[in-house]
């Protein structure tokens, strides 16, 4: 029910931060289908960042890529984890232990079996992708089968991305365990308080008028008023702290 507001703002380090831009949607749109709105947004602006740090729903392999590729921007934020029961329990087969020959359009497992089929096909949300299946008589007669499919009856199945796209999420899930992701990740959090300033001091929680053009026009006067607001904290020599203290926090350190 409702809607939802979308901060962009920037992270410099030595200047204030400012909100650049502003994108409300139904409840219902996914996040991920903000992102080419908001790139398109801020190059008519001339605002474009060279890295844009997200939260994970709006980082999916599309987006990685078409990013990169159409605006120069470098997604920054944790890609949505594999959701196949292998990597979830990480003691199966999952995608990375598989090998992909995207010129011959064959796949092999662990134990050196190749697949049978590979064709084109969508997923639920009209995505492009390729399904992978593994003939069922190598599959019955594998040594490794509870390590892999649970199906009783038919071979492996696989879907994978388009190429460009699977290996740029693949090359994101590695780069997350790295400490020089986190460290540039870690200024995200500032995104975080800059909703939480506007939810306190400006009730974006609650839309004030009806429809979806006035609560666009309320989250922009909202953005306008927390820019002004710091830009005069900033003249006045104010700066943010690195993490808010709460009154009964403050009660015991005095």
């Amino acid at each position: 029910m409702g809607y939802k507001a979308h901060f962009s703002e920037t992270c410099d380090e030595e200047l204030p931060r400012i909100i650049t831009q502003v994108e409300t949607t139904t409840a219902t749109v996914p996040d991920y289908h903000l992102v080419s709105t908001v790139h398109a947004d801020l190059e008519k602006k001339g605002m474009l960042p060279k890295e844009h740090l997200l939260d994970t729903g709006y980082v999916d392999a599309h987006n990685i890529v078409f990013s990169q590729r159409d605006y120069q921007v470098q997604l920054v934020g944790h890609p949505m984890p594999d959701t196949s029961w292998q990597a979830q329990e990480n003691k199966g087969f999952d995608i990375r232990h598989f090998r992909i020959d995207w010129q011959k359009q064959r796949v092999t497992c662990p134990l050196g079996k190749q697949s049978r089929e590979w064709h084109p096909d969508k997923d639920e949300y009209g995505h492009p992708l390729i399904h992978v299946r593994f003939g069922r008589q190598d599959c019955l007669a594998c040594p490794a089968r509870e390590n892999c499919t649970r199906s009783g009856s038919h071979g492996r199945t696989i879907r994978l991305r388009l190429e460009e796209e699977h290996q740029a999420l693949q090359q994101l899930r590695q780069k997350v365990k790295t400490d020089e992701f986190l460290a540039t990740y870690r200024k995200r959090a500032g995104i975080e308080g800059t909703l939480s300033r506007a939810v306190r001091k400006s009730d974006l929680r609650r839309a004030r008028y009806v429809g979806k053009q006035k609560t666009h026009l309320q989250h922009i006067l909202i953005a306008v008023a927390i820019n002004l607001a710091r830009l005069a904290e900033w003249f006045a020599g104010i700066r943010p702290p690195q993490s808010r203290v709460s009154a009964f926090s403050s009660l015991a350190v005095a």
